[in-house]
């Protein structure tokens, strides 16, 4: 079967504002952000058959002005669709993106895809691993159009999976950063079909 994933990046955040983060799952939309998700709506391809939402807030309050609208379409959280925490949460509280700077180009100047920087923090191999199990969450379904609500870095590999189905986590985190970014409640459409490698 043939399905179809409209695939979203949450609004403006507050981190993404710049502003300091206590909790990296509860950081609020913006007034801009909830502005931004308003327009959604009006930007999907298709009425969804199946709205997945990331547990994270931003994505949350994100996803609510489609909900409103399409009040009859099923609904469901899925963690396999939060956002890439690659610091140790612990380190993070209370740091504005601009303080967090040095320890990104660190994590990412590394390129070891089994590296976790401590307690609550990720690999980038289990970020792949994700998003894998998301695909085959998707394969499994029986809806053929399904609009998910996900964060920039998740987006990033879950399309490049979709792209690149046989190749490895070290090739995925080499060309990462390179990849195209996406901006705020900017959304991709994803093709594939359950013949495609990275579902066996």
């Amino acid at each position: 079967m043939r399905q179809e994933i409209y695939i979203v990046r949450h609004g403006e955040s507050e981190g993404n504002a710049g502003l300091p983060s206590q909790n990296h799952r509860e950081i609020p939309l913006t007034e801009k952000g909830k502005a931004q998700a308003k327009e959604i709506p009006q930007q999907l391809p298709w009425e969804p058959e199946l709205i997945v939402i990331s547990p994270f807030l931003r994505a949350r309050q994100t996803a609510q002005p489609t909900l409103d609208k399409y009040p009859e379409t099923a609904v469901e959280i899925w963690p396999e669709v939060r956002e890439f925490t690659y610091l140790m949460p612990k380190k993070c509280t209370g740091t504005t993106t601009a303080q967090r700077r040095p320890w990104v180009e660190a994590y990412w100047s590394r390129l070891n895809p089994f590296y976790i920087d401590g307690e609550g923090a990720e690999s980038f191999f289990e970020l792949v691993y994700r998003a894998r199990e998301t695909l085959r969450r998707i394969q499994n379904s029986s809806k053929q159009r399904i609009l998910i609500f996900s964060h920039e870095q998740f987006i990033k590999v879950l399309t490049d999976l979709v792209e690149r189905p046989l190749d490895t986590a070290d090739d995925r985190m080499e060309r990462f950063n390179r990849l195209p970014r996406l901006g705020n409640c900017e959304g991709r459409l994803l093709q594939y079909d359950a013949l495609q490698p990275v579902y066996r």
